[in-house]
């Protein structure tokens, strides 16, 4: 009997650090966005769901100080090779070496959405690469909730062709 005692407590214990790992991953990979770094002039940023024909505000924050001319790298914002779905608002180096992003995200197709934005250092030989990969939901497929650093601006109005313009501080 004590040793049925000691393994039903053994079992629980096993089973409460497993429930609390599992927890701990759930809700860290949940909450924040997904940054991973390829290289150090690439890097993949997963957004989770987000609804179709809706315009996000996305801030996030590359740590690009193991690159020695991280200022020069992300110098100019090449428009032309960049998403049409991605508009570019501002960019702020950080004290500890790290770059803050903000960026309009337009959720333009259902399904997977993956979009773009290239930076083109001063002299054009390096060029940080920046992709964005998000899950769209439909029109009747439920409300997504955002990860940490990403806040909806507005849906885009059915019938009008001109791009809205945002002023984010």
């Amino acid at each position: 009997m004590v040793e049925f005692d000691l393994l039903r407590k053994f079992f629980y214990l096993l089973c409460y650090l497993i429930l609390s790992k599992l927890d701990e991953e759930f809700s860290a990979h949940h909450e924040n966005l997904e940054i991973i770094g390829l290289s150090e002039k690439l890097f993949n940023i997963h957004l989770g769901y987000l609804k179709l024909n809706h315009y996000y505000k996305i801030s996030f924050a590359l740590d690009l100080k193991s690159n020695a001319n991280s200022s020069s790298l992300v110098s100019k914002y090449s428009h032309e090779k960049s998403s049409k779905n991605i508009t570019f608002k501002e960019i702020k180096e950080n004290s500890n070496g790290s770059v803050t992003f903000l960026i309009v995200f337009f959720a333009s197709k259902e399904k997977l959405d993956t979009e773009s934005i290239y930076f083109i250092s001063d002299n054009h030989d390096d060029v940080l690469t920046i992709n964005f990969e998000a899950k769209v939901l439909g029109t009747h497929q439920g409300t997504p909730l955002l990860r940490n650093g990403i806040t909806l601006l507005a849906q885009h109005q059915h019938g009008s062709s001109e791009k809205p313009h945002f002023n984010i501080n």
